[in-house]
């Protein structure tokens, strides 16, 4: 076997271990940020910033094969060092009590996704050093695209099974097999030791890990499902069982008062007997409450079935029973889904999404379903969303949120209240007139039969606190509908972990954009011409750098949006991550490996407006093969730019890979997390075509 194969496969494992700890990093920020999609962008960002910054660091040095073979074995060994960095960090993120611990998980989780890739980055300059022109540094991007590929591939189809830790620690093991299989020096071996202690003590981490959260329990076992990890963990008596979503208990010690707050305003407002809808992620309170009550039928709507399943095994032995009940179905399906294609109608409606990141995506995304929701409901029906009460703290971003949603529903029901309790927010539309005072709510309930507790004069000190917390008087009067073009408060997804402390510089940042983006609309075409005239400039100065900037920038930004509504269309993206990256590196390596002639220019016009169209069309409906179709082109279309560029020698191969990364970098930044809270989502692909229209000019005058 000659050198150059052997440098092949040993890189080709260096690039399947980067993009296997890219995704497991990825669905471990996922769980700790609540399935915010802005999370997705703030970690690639970093990863990116600190492969180009690798890359170039590695352009200035040059090792010997022997060096640089025993830096390989130790890059795998990082890979599962840095694995458990991240579950180390998991308490401080989980468990945040105060900011100084907030602040020292996300540095853990920063640092770990820094160093990797930059070390990643580092380990493609020197294997490119064999030969310094141009289409080495493509042959060894063909091989990254390809080994990414599979990763991704595997990452998402093995998920279901085993966990990504095995595939990681497989390759970290080959890698280092490989490596002893071309020297064996005491150092190799050791590193072979090494690797090996490690993963064994995998499960001893995980344990300690889940102690420091959840004192006096241990581990039992740990499932995946679609949205994400489910882990059991057992008393040492062995007397209880504590189930964990995401690291988080999956059935809250909610106090009693919780299931009648949850379900007795909206069912005070229908009549006896009524046909009920629940969906959202805790539906423990609903049913609780819903005990006691008469009901025609009721059907609990759930996206992912296997978690339910796992859940329902969990469940308290009363809401088992009702469960049971042959007028209780669990639908498998999204809200969206199950609302176009039903004939009936529902008395009442219920939605109780703890997470911000996903109640938003409910909600502000499309404001829409609130119009399909009215539909769905019987005359004199009564929807009713529950949020997270804020009496602890004051989260001016959830003000936002809630009143948004209140100022939207006011639009499309007749009536519309908003009630503080102790541990709901409740907004109530009905097309009859709704009663919330606490006197004539319990009157109402009565003629049904139900003797709450809830509504007695001992809460009510309690209320009228929280309500002055909640900041009911901001949340009625908020003028912002909901609006899928100017999603300033979309930001609460990323923004939400800050929600437990009252005011921050955060919250006094968020308050003066929104100020400007309300009164000052002309901020949206200063920044267009700023963006647009900044790369004009670029273009003028370095033509071939302008173009693959262009490539990486388009294609990275163009990635994330078809991630988004992915994301937001039909749920799911813990799972699927690594299959959306690798259909992206697909799509790339077609782009890199196609033949260069002057139709390829062409072939680029036709993949930018397909792309454009494709995210277009997906703010009006949703499609996964529209999706699938935008990430696989987006791919494409910075594969064969960069190739094209490639191909006339006139700039090193390994600056132009840097120059791609940096435009995916500022793609990754600017679109996702500036342009589209601040200014919606229809500038970025007016960005994307102003940054085309001169990038194919550039290319049919000067290549």
């Amino acid at each position: 076997m000659n050198q150059n194969l052997k440098n092949g496969y040993l890189f080709f494992l260096v690039s399947f271990i980067a993009l296997l700890t890219q995704v497991i990093y990825l669905r471990q920020v996922l769980m700790l940020f609540e399935q915010s999609e802005y999370i997705i962008s703030i970690f690639l960002f970093l990863w990116l910033g600190a492969n180009g910054l690798g890359v170039l660091l590695g352009s200035r040095q040059s090792f010997s094969t022997t060096r640089l073979y025993t830096l390989v074995q130790l890059y795998s060994v990082f890979a599962i060092v840095f694995y458990y960095v991240i579950i180390i960090a998991r308490p401080e993120l989980l468990g945040i009590t105060t900011s100084m611990s907030l602040m020292r998980g996300i540095i853990y989780t920063a640092n770990s996704i820094i160093l990797i890739s930059g070390f990643n980055g580092w380990l493609f300059a020197q294997f490119a050093k064999q030969t310094k022109t141009g289409q080495n540094v493509l042959i060894l991007y063909k091989i990254e695209t390809l080994a990414f590929i599979l990763a991704g591939l595997l990452s998402t189809i093995v998920y279901l099974y085993y966990p990504a830790f095995l595939i990681l620690a497989g390759a970290a093991v080959t890698t280092q097999l490989l490596v002893l299989r071309q020297q064996k020096k005491w150092w190799n071996y050791l590193s072979i030791a090494l690797i090996l202690i490690l993963i064994l003590f995998k499960p001893t981490i995980e344990a300690q890990s889940l102690k420091t959260l959840f004192a006096g329990y241990s581990f039992v076992e740990s499932k995946s499902t679609s949205e994400g990890e489910l882990t059991l963990l057992a008393s040492k008596e062995g007397a209880d069982t504590l189930l964990l979503f995401q690291g988080s208990p999956a059935i809250k010690a909610n106090p009693p008062a919780a299931a009648e707050e949850a379900t007795l305003p909206a069912l005070a407002q229908v009549h006896e007997n009524p046909s009920i809808l629940i969906t959202g992620s805790d539906i423990v309170p609903l049913l609780t409450g819903l005990s006691q009550v008469k009901h025609k039928d009721i059907h609990i709507l759930t996206e992912d079935l296997k978690y339910f399943k796992i859940l329902q095994t969990h469940l308290p032995a009363r809401i088992k029973k009702i469960i049971q009940n042959p007028n209780v179905r669990v639908i498998h399906k999204t809200l969206q889904n199950h609302l176009k294609n039903r004939a009936g109608k529902y008395d009442l409606i219920y939605i109780n999404e703890p997470r911000p990141a996903l109640m938003q995506n409910a909600l502000m995304y499309f404001p829409q379903n609130i119009k399909m929701l009215h539909e769905a409901l019987n005359t004199g029906g009564c929807l009713s969303l529950l949020f997270q009460s804020e009496a602890a703290y004051s989260g001016r971003i959830n003000k936002n949120l809630k009143g948004s949603v209140f100022n939207t529903t006011k639009q499309t029901f007749r009536h519309t209240e908003v009630l503080g309790l102790d541990n709901f927010t409740v907004i109530l539309a009905s097309e009859n007139p709704l009663s919330t005072g606490l006197t004539e709510m319990q009157q109402n309930l009565a003629k049904y039969g139900i003797q709450p507790t809830y509504f007695n004069s001992f809460h009510v000190g309690n209320r009228l606190r929280n309500q002055k917390n909640i900041g009911m008087d901001k949340i009625t009067g908020y003028e912002t509908k909901l609006s899928f073009d100017k999603p300033l408060v979309y930001l609460a997804g990323l923004l939400q972990m800050f929600q437990k402390y009252s005011v921050n510089l955060t919250t006094r940042v968020m308050a003066i954009g929104e100020k400007i983006y309300r009164n000052l609309r002309i901020w949206q075409l200063i920044a267009l011409i700023i963006f647009i005239s900044a790369f004009m400039l670029f273009s003028y100065r370095k033509p071939g750098y302008a173009v693959v900037f262009h490539g990486g920038f388009t294609g990275i930004a163009a990635q994330t949006m078809f991630i988004y509504f992915y994301q937001l269309h039909f749920g799911h993206i813990y799972l699927l991550i690594g299959l959306l990256i690798a259909l992206f590196m697909v799509g790339l390596l077609g782009g890199l490996m196609l033949k260069n002639t002057d139709q390829n220019k062409h072939l680029a016009v036709t993949a930018l407006i397909s792309i454009i169209a494709l995210l277009l069309l997906l703010t009006l409906t949703g499609s996964r093969v529209a999706v699938f179709t935008g990430i696989l082109l987006s791919g494409f279309y910075t594969g064969l730019l960069f190739n094209t560029i490639n191909y006339h020698k006139q700039i090193p191969g390994l600056h132009l890979y840097v120059n791609d990364l940096l435009g995916a970098m500022a793609g990754n930044i600017l679109v996702p997390i500036l342009i589209i809270p601040l200014l919606g989502f229809y500038l970025p692909v007016i960005l994307i075509l102003g940054m085309g229209i001169i990038s194919h000019f550039l290319l049919y005058q000067r290549f």
